[in-house]
């Protein structure tokens, strides 16, 4: 008998994006809730080199599913510079209080 593969999907930005681990849907549900209110994220990331994973204040503004392996983040900085973070990095996401002007539009 085959085991049928768990497909988990959320709506981002009016489009269905598949999951392969119920965290990574709870983790962009908490990310994609804040970003529509215009609220930074606290992300627990877990960099390449080993090291102990570190909480990072995020503005979300979008959601790309062909970045590196399962999709990634896109957040801009305070002073205006892009970034991304893997979601397969991303440990935990926790919305805050503290809002963001966006100076893009924000596509979650």
């Amino acid at each position: 008998m085959v085991k049928k593969k768990q497909v988990l999907s959320l709506t981002i930005n009016k489009e269905l994006v598949e999951f392969e681990y119920p965290s990574q849907v709870a983790i962009m549900q908490r990310v994609v809730d804040a970003a529509r209110l215009h609220h930074r994220v606290l992300i627990k990331y877990q960099k390449l080199d080993g090291k102990e994973p570190q909480w990072r204040s995020v503005a979300p503004y979008k959601y790309k599913s062909e970045y590196a392996s399962g999709g990634g983040i896109l957040y801009a900085e305070q002073g205006g510079r892009i970034k991304s973070f893997a979601l397969y990095q991303i440990d935990a996401a926790e919305s805050t209080e503290d809002m963001f002007e966006p100076q893009w539009p924000v596509e979650l």
